[in-house]
Protein backbone atom coordinates (compact mmCIF):
# COMPACT_ATOMS: atom_id res chain seq x y z
CA UNK A 1 0.00 0.00 0.00
CA UNK A 2 0.97 3.31 -0.61
CA UNK A 3 2.08 5.22 2.17
CA UNK A 4 1.46 9.17 2.69
CA UNK A 5 2.29 11.88 4.50
CA UNK A 6 1.29 15.26 5.87
CA UNK A 7 2.91 18.12 4.28
CA UNK A 8 1.60 21.14 5.94
CA UNK A 9 -1.40 21.45 8.11
CA UNK A 10 -3.67 24.39 9.87
CA UNK A 11 -6.79 24.98 11.86
CA UNK A 12 -9.27 27.99 13.33
CA UNK A 13 -11.92 28.53 15.44
CA UNK A 14 -14.55 30.70 14.42
CA UNK A 15 -16.71 32.55 16.92
CA UNK A 16 -20.19 32.01 18.28
CA UNK A 17 -22.60 35.02 17.64
CA UNK A 18 -24.83 36.13 20.99
CA UNK A 19 -28.24 34.93 20.90
CA UNK A 20 -31.35 35.34 23.33
CA UNK A 21 -31.85 31.52 23.93
CA UNK A 22 -27.82 30.58 24.03
CA UNK A 23 -28.92 27.10 25.53
CA UNK A 24 -31.44 26.12 22.12
CA UNK A 25 -28.86 27.24 19.61
CA UNK A 26 -25.87 29.22 18.16
CA UNK A 27 -25.61 31.60 15.64
CA UNK A 28 -22.38 31.93 13.75
CA UNK A 29 -21.29 34.69 11.13
CA UNK A 30 -20.51 32.31 7.99
CA UNK A 31 -17.58 35.43 6.53
CA UNK A 32 -16.19 34.02 9.95
CA UNK A 33 -15.48 31.11 8.72
CA UNK A 34 -13.90 32.44 5.68
CA UNK A 35 -11.73 34.05 7.85
CA UNK A 36 -10.82 30.66 9.53
CA UNK A 37 -9.83 29.00 7.03
CA UNK A 38 -7.35 31.65 5.43
CA UNK A 39 -6.00 32.04 8.95
CA UNK A 40 -5.64 27.72 9.16
CA UNK A 41 -4.39 27.51 5.79
CA UNK A 42 -1.85 29.89 6.09
CA UNK A 43 1.08 27.23 6.51
CA UNK A 44 -0.43 25.09 3.94
CA UNK A 45 -1.03 27.79 1.58
CA UNK A 46 2.28 29.60 0.64
CA UNK A 47 2.57 27.55 -2.36
CA UNK A 48 0.75 24.67 -4.37
CA UNK A 49 1.08 21.26 -2.68
CA UNK A 50 4.31 19.36 -4.29
CA UNK A 51 1.88 16.15 -4.41
CA UNK A 52 -1.38 14.50 -3.06
CA UNK A 53 -4.08 17.16 -2.36
CA UNK A 54 -6.01 19.07 0.27
CA UNK A 55 -8.60 17.76 2.38
CA UNK A 56 -10.78 20.27 5.00
CA UNK A 57 -13.41 18.80 7.63
CA UNK A 58 -16.36 21.03 9.01
CA UNK A 59 -18.89 21.19 11.78
CA UNK A 60 -21.88 18.83 10.80
CA UNK A 61 -25.65 19.75 11.06
CA UNK A 62 -25.86 23.77 10.46
CA UNK A 63 -27.79 25.97 7.87
CA UNK A 64 -26.04 28.86 4.99
CA UNK A 65 -28.64 30.21 2.75
CA UNK A 66 -27.78 32.41 -0.22
CA UNK A 67 -29.44 35.17 -2.01
CA UNK A 68 -28.74 35.06 -5.93
CA UNK A 69 -25.44 36.75 -5.50
CA UNK A 70 -23.78 34.30 -2.92
CA UNK A 71 -24.53 36.36 -0.41
CA UNK A 72 -25.47 34.84 3.25
CA UNK A 73 -29.05 35.76 4.79
CA UNK A 74 -31.07 34.99 7.69
CA UNK A 75 -34.54 33.66 7.70
CA UNK A 76 -38.07 32.55 7.12
CA UNK A 77 -40.12 32.80 10.39
CA UNK A 78 -38.41 35.92 11.75
CA UNK A 79 -37.30 37.51 8.62
CA UNK A 80 -39.96 36.73 6.04
CA UNK A 81 -38.40 39.36 3.48
CA UNK A 82 -35.53 38.18 3.99
CA UNK A 83 -36.28 34.52 2.79
CA UNK A 84 -38.09 35.52 -0.43
CA UNK A 85 -34.46 36.14 -1.53
CA UNK A 86 -33.16 32.64 -0.65
CA UNK A 87 -31.88 31.23 -3.71
CA UNK A 88 -29.33 27.95 -2.15
CA UNK A 89 -29.42 26.32 1.19
CA UNK A 90 -25.84 24.99 1.72
CA UNK A 91 -24.15 23.33 5.08
CA UNK A 92 -21.58 24.78 6.53
CA UNK A 93 -18.47 22.98 5.13
CA UNK A 94 -20.77 23.19 2.17
CA UNK A 95 -19.93 26.96 2.29
CA UNK A 96 -16.20 26.97 2.69
CA UNK A 97 -15.99 24.44 -0.25
CA UNK A 98 -18.22 26.97 -2.16
CA UNK A 99 -15.31 29.87 -1.46
CA UNK A 100 -12.84 27.37 -2.13
CA UNK A 101 -13.71 25.17 -5.53
CA UNK A 102 -16.43 28.06 -6.43
CA UNK A 103 -18.86 24.84 -6.70
CA UNK A 104 -22.51 24.49 -5.02
CA UNK A 105 -23.05 20.74 -3.66
CA UNK A 106 -23.53 18.97 -0.89
CA UNK A 107 -21.71 15.87 0.47
CA UNK A 108 -24.37 13.39 1.28
CA UNK A 109 -22.80 12.53 4.42
CA UNK A 110 -23.60 15.25 6.00
CA UNK A 111 -27.20 15.43 3.66
CA UNK A 112 -27.86 12.30 5.05
CA UNK A 113 -28.35 14.03 8.78
CA UNK A 114 -30.82 16.71 7.21
CA UNK A 115 -33.82 14.16 7.41
CA UNK A 116 -33.90 15.33 3.66
CA UNK A 117 -32.25 12.76 2.03
CA UNK A 118 -33.54 9.45 0.55
CA UNK A 119 -30.64 7.60 2.16
CA UNK A 120 -30.64 4.04 0.05
CA UNK A 121 -31.24 6.11 -2.58
CA UNK A 122 -28.23 9.03 -2.09
CA UNK A 123 -30.74 11.52 -3.59
CA UNK A 124 -33.06 14.05 -2.07
CA UNK A 125 -36.44 12.74 -0.70
CA UNK A 126 -38.90 14.71 -2.53
CA UNK A 127 -42.15 14.43 -0.03
CA UNK A 128 -39.42 15.15 3.30
CA UNK A 129 -38.12 18.30 1.17
CA UNK A 130 -41.52 19.53 0.55
CA UNK A 131 -42.88 19.31 3.54
CA UNK A 132 -40.47 21.44 4.86
CA UNK A 133 -41.24 24.54 2.36
CA UNK A 134 -42.64 24.14 -1.19
CA UNK A 135 -40.02 26.25 -2.76
CA UNK A 136 -37.02 24.32 -0.43
CA UNK A 137 -36.53 21.51 -3.68
CA UNK A 138 -35.46 24.46 -5.90
CA UNK A 139 -32.73 25.73 -3.41
CA UNK A 140 -30.79 22.40 -2.39
CA UNK A 141 -28.05 21.88 -4.43
CA UNK A 142 -26.84 18.81 -6.13
CA UNK A 143 -25.45 15.80 -3.77
CA UNK A 144 -21.83 14.40 -4.24
CA UNK A 145 -20.04 11.81 -2.80
CA UNK A 146 -16.32 13.34 -2.29
CA UNK A 147 -14.48 13.35 0.79
CA UNK A 148 -15.50 17.54 1.49
CA UNK A 149 -17.20 16.35 4.58
CA UNK A 150 -18.74 16.78 7.77
CA UNK A 151 -16.27 15.94 11.02
CA UNK A 152 -17.84 11.80 11.77
CA UNK A 153 -17.31 10.99 8.02
CA UNK A 154 -14.31 12.47 7.78
CA UNK A 155 -13.29 10.88 11.05
CA UNK A 156 -13.75 7.95 9.58
CA UNK A 157 -11.48 8.43 6.97
CA UNK A 158 -8.80 9.25 8.86
CA UNK A 159 -9.54 6.34 11.31
CA UNK A 160 -8.60 4.13 8.37
CA UNK A 161 -12.16 2.74 8.73
CA UNK A 162 -12.18 2.11 5.17
CA UNK A 163 -13.74 -1.36 4.73
CA UNK A 164 -16.87 -2.35 6.06
CA UNK A 165 -16.91 -3.69 9.56
CA UNK A 166 -14.36 -1.20 10.84
CA UNK A 167 -15.13 0.30 13.91
CA UNK A 168 -14.31 4.34 15.20
CA UNK A 169 -15.10 5.59 18.57
CA UNK A 170 -14.72 9.03 18.71
CA UNK A 171 -15.00 11.67 21.85
CA UNK A 172 -15.36 15.32 21.26
CA UNK A 173 -18.19 17.30 22.10
CA UNK A 174 -20.24 14.12 22.29
CA UNK A 175 -19.29 10.52 22.25
CA UNK A 176 -19.98 8.38 18.62
CA UNK A 177 -19.73 4.97 17.34
CA UNK A 178 -19.55 4.44 14.24
CA UNK A 179 -18.39 1.89 11.48
CA UNK A 180 -18.26 1.64 7.52
CA UNK A 181 -21.10 -0.32 5.61
CA UNK A 182 -22.00 -1.38 2.39
CA UNK A 183 -25.60 -1.22 2.72
CA UNK A 184 -27.94 1.69 4.94
CA UNK A 185 -28.52 0.51 7.96
CA UNK A 186 -32.22 1.94 9.06
CA UNK A 187 -32.96 1.93 12.00
CA UNK A 188 -36.85 2.11 13.07
CA UNK A 189 -36.12 2.88 16.64
CA UNK A 190 -33.75 5.69 16.00
CA UNK A 191 -31.24 4.74 17.69
CA UNK A 192 -28.51 4.37 14.97
CA UNK A 193 -28.23 7.00 12.72
CA UNK A 194 -28.69 6.19 9.37
CA UNK A 195 -25.80 8.21 7.54
CA UNK A 196 -24.23 8.12 4.65
CA UNK A 197 -20.40 8.35 4.36
CA UNK A 198 -18.05 10.25 1.95
CA UNK A 199 -17.37 6.88 0.06
CA UNK A 200 -20.00 6.55 -2.10
CA UNK A 201 -21.00 4.21 0.97
CA UNK A 202 -22.91 4.20 4.47
CA UNK A 203 -22.36 5.06 7.83
CA UNK A 204 -24.25 4.06 10.66
CA UNK A 205 -23.35 5.93 13.97
CA UNK A 206 -25.09 5.91 17.32
CA UNK A 207 -24.45 8.41 20.33
CA UNK A 208 -22.92 6.42 23.34
CA UNK A 209 -24.74 8.41 26.46
CA UNK A 210 -21.35 7.64 29.04
CA UNK A 211 -19.18 8.73 26.22
CA UNK A 212 -21.05 11.69 25.40
CA UNK A 213 -21.44 12.66 28.80
CA UNK A 214 -17.95 12.32 29.25
CA UNK A 215 -17.01 13.91 26.31
CA UNK A 216 -19.24 17.11 28.06
CA UNK A 217 -21.43 16.70 24.90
Amino acid sequence: MKSHAVLAKGSSAYGILPHPCPAARSKIQPLGCRRSVRRGCGPAGSGPPPSGGTGGVGQQHGLVVLDGEGQVLWLKRNEPDVYDRTATVLLPHDYVNLYLTGRKVMECGDASGTGLMDIPGRRWDAAAVAAVDERLGGLLPPLVDEPTGGDNAMSALGAGAASAGAVVVSLGTSGTIFAKSPTPVLDPSGLVCPFADATGAFLPLAVHPQLHATAGG
